[in-house]
């Protein structure tokens, strides 16, 4: 059974170039592609405290922020999951995908690149099968915006991490401030992109070395 880090060294590919990174992805995990369609409007965040945790299975990564899951017996029915307080680039070109290469000062083809590995590495912690604990901050009919902790996985040391929170400190996610990304635990989150930032962890020590702070929108 693999364990986290070894992924780790393949995300430092992309270092070296799109296509050996790309090649490393493809034959990490088989899932198919997200739905290109899929871009999410997030509302406010307003319930405070602790959150009942519901057990999922996931079926289906979209971004490097959002997955699919059934939930209910005999796989009841299919929800979309948002990971709350983080943000990841976009892995196709939408308007919110020109935004995030403007402020990065990079052209769209590039920041899309970075995109995909967020996307493929969320995809290898959510491959399809993956029991998964999450938290419901805020619903939208089936969309819901959680905090998200793995449960069994066929990556050895993932089990009892929380995906928002590794996404931090893998370096592949950023923790923006207030409006639609509030959320309980904002403060912890800041301070785990401050951490990511200081050691240059991954994208922080390329894509992200000159990045503007914009509007916190989707």
């Amino acid at each position: 059974m693999p364990k986290l880090s070894t992924y780790g060294k393949g995300k430092e590919m992309i270092m070296h170039g799109r296509g050996v990174f790309l090649a490393f992805v493809l034959s990490l995990v088989s899932l198919g592609m997200a739905a290109d369609d899929f871009v999410p409007t997030a509302p406010d965040f307003t319930k405070k405290g602790d959150f009942e945790r519901i057990r999922v299975t996931t079926t289906q990564t979209l971004t490097g922020y959002a997955f699919k899951y059934w939930i209910g017996e005999n796989y009841g029915r299919e929800e979309i999951a948002i990971l709350v307080g983080i943000d990841t680039p976009e892995h196709f070109p939408n308007e919110k995908a020109h935004r995030e290469a403007e402020r990065a000062g990079v052209d769209l083809s590039t920041s899309l690149d970075f995109g995909y590995v967020a996307m493929r590495f969320l995809s290898a912690c959510t491959i399809v099968g993956t029991v998964l604990d999450i938290e419901i901050v805020k619903e939208n009919g089936p969309v819901k915006f959680v905090y998200a902790y793995v449960v069994e996985s066929d990556i050895s040391d993932l089990p009892g991490k929380c995906l928002n929170e590794l996404m931090i400190d893998e370096g592949m996610a950023l923790a923006p401030r207030g409006g639609i990304y509030a959320h309980p635990r904002a403060f912890q989150y800041f301070q785990r992109e401050a951490n990511a930032k200081k050691n240059k962890t991954l994208f922080w020590g390329s894509i992200w070395r000159n990045l503007r702070r914009g509007p916190n929108k989707r």
